[in-house]
């Protein structure tokens, strides 16, 4: 009867044999209405505290902020309750283009990823539309190799992960260092908590090494795609979005539907990554170089994450009107 009544766990043996069955069902009945009551008070509440919220929004006193000793009070503001992607084009409208000026100064030794990002990923990640880093930088075998040689980023070799939890810590670190630095910014978010219900792609097929080859790809897609996306203004990949491109991409690389072990038969058509010639086009254009920051001189140079891809110097803006990218070799901040 415990285990089919679970109100009566607290009961002993003893004490149950002095109620009659119907008195136990009577009982059970009155702590579900009592419960769904309790439920009810609890949702009205909540409700009628965000109304008085948005009728009488919090003042925000002027102030100083230094992101150290001087605080304001604005930094314990509770969270926002817009969608996240509005919350995202609102902070490209704050921050402009290249985001922050870079520091290196937050406290990972307290969450446990200070050895696992250095200086190079601290500078990028203050830019949301940063195309220069991969999840591989945050390899442990990447970092002693970056260390032991002491050379600059264009010519760090990254390395493949070796075991699945590098590669899931390395998530870990990225998404806690972006939090850090813009508690606003949930586009990693929603990368890592869909690697978190296909388990990292556990399930897929192949050998452990191309499964985290894999996955780690997927990643710096997904974060590239994003970096576009901020250029533009537009939406970051929700977490449907994403899964959406992680069923097409396993389709095409494992002949799986889904990622979690099931096969199906493979639908080439469908599964082929959309892309349009516009897209194609501005990937291959140097971000820095549009922001004014690229100190390459060459007008044609290779990218620091794939020596395969060439990036060129030319303007990224994008002619709705016209359907086209400039690409005339002023950067896209001096676009007129």
């Amino acid at each position: 009867m415990k285990a089919e009544f679970s109100h009566l766990r607290n009961f002993t043996d003893g004490m149950l044999q002095f109620y009659p069955i119907k008195d136990l069902m009577m009982m059970e009945s009155t702590l579900h209405a009592k419960k769904r009551k309790n439920s009810r008070i609890l949702s009205e509440k909540l409700s009628a505290n965000f109304d008085e919220l948005k009728s009488n929004p919090e003042q925000v006193p002027e102030g100083r902020d230094n992101a150290a000793s001087e605080l304001h009070p604005a930094r314990f503001l509770r969270g926002a309750t817009c969608k996240s992607q509005e919350l995202w084009r609102k902070g490209r409208d704050c921050i402009g283009l290249t985001g922050h000026a870079p520091i290196s100064h937050y406290d990972a030794a307290t969450l446990g990823f200070n050895k696992l990002i250095d200086n190079t990923v601290w500078a990028e990640l203050h830019n949301p539309g940063s195309r220069m880093i991969s999840v591989r930088q945050l390899n442990p075998l990447t970092m002693k190799s970056t260390a032991r040689l002491s050379v600059r980023k264009e010519e760090v070799n990254l390395k493949e992960f070796e075991r699945s939890q590098d590669l899931r810590m390395a998530v870990m670190a990225l998404e806690s260092a972006i939090h850090m630095i813009m508690p606003w910014n949930h586009s990693f978010k929603a990368l890592a908590n869909f690697l978190n219900t296909v388990e990292f792609g556990e399930k897929l097929g192949g050998s452990c090494e191309d499964r985290w080859a894999f996955v780690a790809d997927f990643i710096d897609e997904v974060m590239a795609e994003n970096a576009d996306a901020w250029d533009n203004k537009a939406n970051f990949l929700s977490c449907h979005e994403i899964g959406t491109k992680w069923h097409s991409e396993v389709s095409l690389k494992f002949g799986m539907a889904d990622g979690t072990g099931s096969r199906q038969v493979k639908n080439q058509d469908s599964a082929h990554r959309k892309s349009t010639p516009v897209k194609d086009a501005m990937r291959k254009l140097c971000r820095k170089f549009n922001a004014g920051e690229c100190k390459i001189k060459d007008d044609f140079h290779p990218a620091h994450w794939d020596s395969g891809i060439n990036l060129k110097h030319a303007c990224s803006f994008f002619d709705k009107a016209k359907n086209r990218v400039c690409m005339e070799k002023h950067p896209k901040m001096e676009h007129k």
